[in-house]
């Protein structure tokens, strides 16, 4: 595990990119605080818990098709560049409480099987959860989408707290309710 963590926290370098695309990482991964470069986990499986709490993402940050088999903690993270979490399964519980986005983060055909905690993120880009599907409860409680929020053919199977969400921008929003009741948002220009 010594020769994965230097590599996924060597010296960030502009135009080049750690591409780990596909690697299977048995034991937890816990790099939290770290200040990682570009990184490619496209197709990673990490097959223990995930602990990257007040990481550092100094450039873009690739988990596209990505399993997380145990929890996975990305609170008070900072991405730097856009976050493409497109196509991962996360099947614990999932935290990107305080997590800062500077670029687009995508969830686009996500899923997630446990609890998601997307509470008190600030998003320069668009969220974007397109046809994503949650199991679990979800929350993106007093979080601020300055890009817009999307969420088209998205579902929610589950409670979904979003008291305190602020979209500035487009929104779509699955047109069918949650656990029966109406979502709501607040949109404000």
């Amino acid at each position: 595990m010594v020769g994965i963590k230097a590599r996924l926290t060597r010296p960030f370098r502009q135009g080049e990119a750690e591409t780990l695309t596909g690697i299977v990482i048995e034991e937890a991964l816990g790099l939290q605080g770290s200040r990682l470069p570009n990184l490619d986990l496209s197709g990673a499986v990490f097959k223990g818990p995930v602990d990257l709490r007040d990481t550092y993402f100094q450039g873009m940050a690739w988990f596209r098709g990505a399993v997380f088999e145990h929890s996975a903690d990305f609170s008070a993270a900072k991405f730097a560049s856009d976050a493409r979490f497109d196509g991962a399964q996360f099947k614990g519980i999932v935290r990107f409480s305080e997590a800062q986005f500077d670029g687009v983060p995508c969830f686009d055909d996500a899923v997630f099987r446990d609890t998601a905690y997307f509470d008190r993120m600030i998003c320069s880009g668009s969220l974007s959860f397109g046809r994503a599907q949650f199991d679990g409860s979800v929350t993106l409680r007093d979080t601020g989408c300055y890009g817009g929020l999307w969420a088209g053919r998205a579902v929610f199977s589950s409670a979904t707290d979003m008291r305190g969400l602020r979209v500035y921008g487009r929104c779509q929003l699955p047109a069918v309710a949650t656990l029966g009741q109406p979502m709501e948002v607040q949109q404000e220009a």
